[in-house]
């Protein structure tokens, strides 16, 4: 039987533990073609083993994504890309009148404007290739905020904000841009065994609510629970989607509009179960 992913090529950041983690092995599996990036090169080649050794076609790059090179590094590594997940994501815990430029701008950088020049790199791919899938890894932060995450809350809003414009503008050329929206994950229950396993630091969604597979408010989610909305996202047959909390929203085909209107997507508190 045909794998869903097989003969594609996938790119997915912050990919060394947690959710990203989770998401290569699930693509790998699924018969991708997997390209795992990570700043950490031991922890790095240390999953790309790992994964080949369970039959996954897997290249890491080692790469400090808020350089502009070392994106430019990761994007000329493929030829062909057909999904991008931009996991990698940095969070701090501070009050707001404690929190220091540096700090701010750590989270920032990575979280916005790191997410922001993947992205548009592999648009600017997908665009020569007449389509492809982008899926942002934000937070439930972006609909339910927390005390003390006043860098990571506001980088997930601009994160979820990112999307809906990439979204529409991609939308004609077959680009869909989709958001999964994590909460708190535990992300040292995930390793390559499934369940229970032990994994590495990596990282832990800051949000504050429940994030996938019928986790109860409160509770850990672990990383592998979240695949399964990527490999939905990833699939041809939907354009677009915002996955979060205990809901989901799906476009499952590219729309139509009469002649002069535009169709935008559906606004947050539209979210259906």
């Amino acid at each position: 039987m045909t794998k869903p992913l097989e003969g594609k090529t996938s790119i997915i950041t912050g990919a060394s533990s947690g959710i990203g983690l989770a998401i290569a092995q699930a693509f790998a599996e699924a018969g991708s073609d997997v390209v795992i990036v990570a700043r950490g090169a031991a922890k790095l080649h240390e999953v790309a083993q790992a994964l080949r050794a369970h039959g996954g076609k897997v290249t890491d790059v080692v790469a400090d994504l808020t350089k502009d090179d070392d994106i430019a590094r990761v994007f000329a590594a493929v030829e062909h890309l057909d999904v991008l997940v931009n996991n990698a994501g940095a969070s701090i815990r501070a009050r707001t009148e404690n929190v220091t430029p540096a700090q701010w701008r750590s989270v920032i950088d990575l979280n916005v404007t790191a997410a922001f020049l993947c992205a548009q790199a592999a648009y600017r791919k997908m665009l020569e290739q007449g389509g492809g899938r982008i899926i942002n890894v934000g937070s439930v932060s972006s609909r339910v905020s927390r005390r003390h995450s006043v860098a990571y809350t506001t980088s997930k809003f601009a994160l979820d904000g990112m999307t809906r414009a990439m979204a529409l503008d991609g939308r004609s050329h077959g680009i869909a841009v989709s958001i999964l929206n994590p909460g708190n994950t535990d992300s040292a229950m995930r390793d390559l065994g499934g369940p229970g396993g032990g994994g590495g630091q990596g990282r832990a969604d800051a949000g504050g609510a429940s994030g996938a597979g019928g986790v109860a408010d409160g509770d850990l989610a672990a990383g592998y629970q979240h695949a399964g909305c990527d490999d939905f996202a990833a699939d041809d047959a939907v354009f677009g989607a915002w996955l979060g909390g205990l809901c989901r929203h799906a476009l499952l085909h590219p729309p139509t509009a009469p002649a002069g209107e535009e169709i935008h997507p559906a606004p947050a508190g539209a979210e259906v179960a």
